[in-house]
């Protein structure tokens, strides 16, 4: 039989080795080039030695030449592609196959094949992935297509006896080694993003997944990037003694363009077209750019070079602007993704007040990248929120007493959308929950008593501290910073899975209970698990004395996620402790990001004679045309007014004001604190008497420049105020500060009856189902029957017609400055019109009651009920 096959297939290489597999070749359509511009595959095969087919070829076709020519399990809306075809083919032979097509390609098709093939022979099949949100995102697209879908990940377990089960291969793996009885209903496994295999870390799970697997279960393997594809068939075949396809196709449905954008450039250039023809021509275009702007640069002394094309240049606007900017222009669809792999958290040294260095830890976090700053010993009073001036950071802080304790948390500005929650426990502990896709994570600011206060305090500050996690779901991520106050030492000694083993000096008694408390709640000391020097061990430096007292626990569990941990010695915060920062990574997320805030029309000028240009260009414009259905009236209408609008009072550019400084920390106070860090800098290096003399004085300057600075802003706020148009905005600033101290800006989250946040889509969707049936029914006592009046029984011939003097009133009672609506007109255009325009709306809402249907464009609007 192989040496049949190896007379059919010229394209076999070097001779075989008996007992090795053989491997067959053949292109349908057209042989295989750099890029195919017609649908065509690759077939390759497998075969183990001495293997005989006993398939109808009439049927099935042959190994090399699969077919199928007897009934569909699955039927398809479109005309399947021929890589879909071969490995529908390959299935109904009931042999294993790899798909290896483009994104997009449409490599799905053929694992919804071989699960019909499950149902319609009555067996089970497994679909794997590699994330639980892959397979949270393949179980709701398979349960609108089949029936009877099942779900298991680490989180949730959804119809464990279904027949086809959607889970992550580690689950696989897990059923394997237990020996699962499921496995024995088993026909078919599914491997999607069977790439995942050549991960350092995981890919022994898909390797032992795949070499458990009972011989009798065959399987699908799907991905994108499979350079040994062939390697891989043969590996397959020589495990399970049985013949493995590979099905390859390089044809990509949406086509693929290279284009460059220069850094301080103006334009895309298209070096790679979609036939992945180098376009030369292009290319010299671009180099001439370059040129251009070395010799800029040279004329300009030689400034612009480095890395400052990265923000604004002599044009103005930045690259990412200017990029989205040529896209719009061309009308192109713009879909701008980022993953957030790594997230950046610190413990900021206690004695850090807030007081005039809030703009200075700011400065650090964005230096140094740190997205989440535990504080502790902030002693500040209350228990608020507060946006750090125009940073886009935002604290969250609590404290009772002004003199000590008190902590708190500042999240940057990219962040702290996604806080939900947040729990404040005395002036310890402060803790703040976050939401990111389907992930929830809790971070959490400690403040533990010092070494000499009364062992009650220290008591009641574990107590609450253990009853803070106590409250956290198990499938939830913890992080807990702090100044924990104990030396857990340099070695583990009992704590094995506590302790890392690279800590520093001798375990106290205070150490012990760290280490206790985190055995018994199952947490790890995260800087204890990297091996670091003794610089980038100590958080605590004052003389001669050096210890470890600030610390980062993380769950056993997510302890693999967890990057690095230490010490940063050179940010000078505070003169004894040390910044700690600990690099997390956490599963990536693509979100859909408006990258430019579309113009708007400047309504606020619609006043003076402006207004009354607006008017009369609206009914020079409108001639009076209100005949037609009530859509072509609005739209008429509306469409005069955007016009018109967009003429007389202009429009926005399409962005926000631009980032600025806080309103005091000014280039001097920066200048300031710049100094002072190299000085803290040089002394930590030195440690001698000139050099701390040295960072006094710039310590004190710094402090002098900030206060100058805020009473120089200050003054300026109080002479602002003081004037008519100050009087005016005092409501508009305690409104304003107000709202920056709320601790959530709005609800973006929805919480179970037990307060506990849902993050899964199903769960959420039956949250509001029982809220709304409790709303309209079980809160409420009525009698159904007193209902007796049924919709088609109701006589809408004949209605009372709406009068001008009602619209008059309605208009009159709406406020002005109120946001609009997906018509983009606000009140003030409809107040504006005068008679005429009440006449025209008295009209248009007479032909809505006739004709019982509303615009088009109101339909987009969404009607919230409030009770």
């Amino acid at each position: 039989m192989e040496m049949e096959k190896e007379k059919e297939s010229p394209t076999l290489g070097k001779r075989r080795e008996p007992d090795l597999p053989v491997t067959v070749t053949e292109t349908t359509s057209m042989p295989k080039k750099a890029r195919s511009s017609e649908r065509t595959c690759v077939h390759e095969v497998a075969v183990p030695s001495g293997y005989v087919s006993s398939k109808d070829e009439d049927l099935h076709g042959t190994l090399s030449n699969p077919l199928h020519n007897g009934p569909m399990a699955k039927s398809y809306p479109f005309t399947l592609d021929p890589f879909q075809q071969v490995s529908i083919a390959c299935l109904e032979r009931n042999e294993s196959v790899l798909v290896s097509a483009h994104t997009s390609d449409g490599k799905t098709a053929v694992a919804e094949y071989a699960i019909a093939m499950s149902f319609r022979d009555k067996q089970r099949v497994i679909y794997t992935s590699p994330l639980k949100a892959l397979s949270n995102q393949k179980y709701r697209e398979l349960s609108q297509e089949f029936t009877d879908v099942g779900l298991m990940t680490g989180d949730v377990t959804l119809s464990p006896n279904a027949t086809c089960l959607v889970m992550t291969t580690e689950i696989l793996r897990g059923m394997l080694y237990r020996g699962s009885e499921v496995l024995k209903e088993v026909a078919w496994v599914i491997f999607d993003e069977i790439h995942y295999m050549k991960d350092r870390e995981r890919g022994v799970v898909w390797e032992e997944s795949i070499i458990f697997l009972p011989p009798a279960i065959k399987m699908v393997f799907l991905s994108a990037t499979m350079s040994n594809a062939t390697e891989f068939a043969e590996w397959i075949c020589n495990i399970h003694k049985q013949p493995c396809h590979v099905v390859y196709t390089d044809f990509r449905p949406t086509p693929l363009q290279h284009y460059v954008f220069p850094m301080g450039g103006s334009g895309l250039y298209l070096v790679v077209d979609e036939n992945e023809q180098f376009r030369e021509d292009n290319f010299l275009k671009l180099q001439d750019t370059f040129t251009k702007q070395t010799l800029g640069d040279g004329k300009r002394g030689g400034k612009g070079g480095g890395r400052g094309g990265k923000g604004a240049n002599a044009s103005g606007g930045s690259d990412i602007y200017k990029i989205v900017k040529v896209v719009v222009r061309k009308q192109r669809a713009v879909w701008l993704e980022y993953s957030v792999k790594r997230v950046r958290a610190a413990a900021s040294p206690p004695g850090c007040t807030l007081t005039g260095k809030s703009m200075e830890i700011v400065d650090v976090m964005v230096r140094r990248k740190i997205n989440f700053m535990c504080l502790q010993e902030t002693k500040w009073t209350g228990e608020k929120a507060k946006e750090l001036d125009n940073s886009g950071f935002k604290l969250w802080y609590t404290g009772k007493i002004r003199s000590r304790n008190g902590v708190g948390i500042i999240v940057d500005k990219e962040w702290k959308k996604d806080v939900v929650d947040v729990r404040r426990i005395g002036d310890r502990i402060i803790v703040l929950k976050l939401v990111v896709g389907q992930d929830t994570f809790n971070v959490i600011s400690g403040y533990a008593p010092q070494v000499g206060l009364a062992e009650h305090f220290k008591v009641k500050f574990w107590e609450d501290l253990e009853g803070v996690l106590q409250d956290i779901p198990q499938g939830e991520k913890v992080f807990l910073g702090g100044d924990l106050n104990g030396h857990v030492g340099s070695v583990a000694r009992g704590f094995e899975g506590v302790h890392g083993g690279f800590g520093l000096g001798e375990m106290n008694g205070e150490g012990k209970s760290i280490l206790e408390f985190s055995e018994a709640l199952d947490l790890s000391i995260a800087n204890t698990w990297f091996k670091k020097r003794e610089e980038h061990l100590i958080t605590y430096k004052s003389g001669g004395t050096c210890s470890q007292i600030d610390f980062f626990l993380i769950r056993k569990s997510d302890r693999k996620y967890c990057l690095n941990c230490k010490v940063i010695p050179g940010e000078s915060l505070t003169t004894q402790h040390r910044v700690l920062v600990m690099d997390v990574r956490i599963r990536d997320r693509a979100k859909r990001r408006s990258p430019l805030v579309a113009p708007r029309i400047k309504w606020w000028h619609l006043k003076g004679e402006k207004q009354g240009i607006f008017q009369q260009k609206i009914w020079e414009g409108w001639c009076g045309q209100s005949q037609g259905s009530a859509n072509d009236m609005w739209n008429k209408m509306s469409q005069e007014i955007i016009k018109v609008a967009k003429e007389t009072l202009g429009e926005s550019r399409g962005f926000g004001p631009r980032g600025k400084e806080s309103w005091w920390w000014n280039e001097n106070v920066q200048s300031k604190v710049r100094v002072k860090n190299e000085c803290f800098k040089e002394w930590s290096r030195c440690r001698n008497s000139e050099t701390w003399d040295k960072y006094k004085i710039a310590r004190n300057e710094t402090k002098k420049a900030v206060s100058e600075a805020r009473a120089q802003a200050f003054d300026g706020l109080y002479q602002a105020l003081g004037t008519r148009d100050g009087e005016r905005s005092i409501y508009r600033l305690a409104k304003g500060r107000e709202r920056k101290t709320r601790d959530l800006d709005q609800v973006k989250c929805v919480k179970d009856e037990e307060g506990k946040v849902l993050v899964h889509e199903k769960d959420i969707k039956e949250r509001w189902k029982a809220y709304f049936h409790n709303l309209f029914n079980d809160g409420y006592g009525y009698d159904s029957s007193s209902l007796d009046t049924r919709e088609e029984d109701r006589n809408y011939k004949y209605y009372h017609r709406i009068q001008k003097q009602e619209v008059k009133e309605a208009l009159k009672r709406m406020s002005n400055g109120k946001a609009v609506g997906p018509d983009n007109i606000p009140i003030e255009v409809w107040k504006t019109l005068g008679d005429r325009g009440l006449e025209w709306l008295t009209e248009l809402f007479n032909e809505i009651m006739r004709s019982k249907r509303m615009p088009e464009e109101w339909r987009r609007s969404t009607l919230v009920p409030i009770y």
